[in-house]
């Protein structure tokens, strides 16, 4: 039978105190920025992504003060899913899936101003709220048919691709 391995003994702090570098705090930011994109960064790379991410964010900041619970939730969940859409076709191999789910990310937009109008109308949200929702949602939206124009192939519609 080989012989058994022991473990090494504990060994006792000396008496002398050793002397501990010197952490120099680096300065806290105060708003955290995204890291710059590299060259070719796929979807996070598409400015229309970066804007859809930003009115997500915009839009579930302001459903949490609505007082409509049921409301809010389809807000956040049509305006999250919007980037979503994006990042979804983009990552397909195939030109026309990645137009397809970029229609669907633009059915989104629209379902998300419908539903931003509702909430100005029953007084969920203010107007001051919903006015720059909507004109980002439209931004968004413009930027969405530019790139779904800018991949089909010449002399195709984004209509006949349909």
């Amino acid at each position: 039978m080989p012989a058994r391995a022991t473990r090494p003994t504990r060994r006792t702090a000396p008496s002398t105190p050793t002397p501990t570098p010197a952490v120099v705090a680096e300065p806290v930011p105060t708003a955290v920025e995204p890291p710059p994109a590299p060259p070719f960064a796929g979807y996070r790379g598409l400015k229309v992504w970066q804007r859809a991410m930003d009115l997500g964010a915009a839009v579930y900041h302001v459903s949490h003060v609505m007082a409509d619970d049921v409301l809010a939730e389809e807000l956040w969940r049509t305006a999250l899913s919007i980037p979503a859409h994006i990042a979804a076709g983009n990552s397909l191999y195939v030109r026309a899936e990645y137009v397809a789910q970029l229609s669907a990310a633009h059915g989104q937009v629209a379902r998300l101003e419908c539903l931003l109008h509702l909430a100005d109308r029953l007084t969920a949200l203010s107007g001051t709220d919903s006015a720059p929702l909507l004109a980002s949602a439209a931004d968004i939206g413009r930027m969405l048919r530019g790139l779904a124009r800018a991949l089909q192939p010449k002399g195709e519609t984004a209509e006949a691709a349909a």
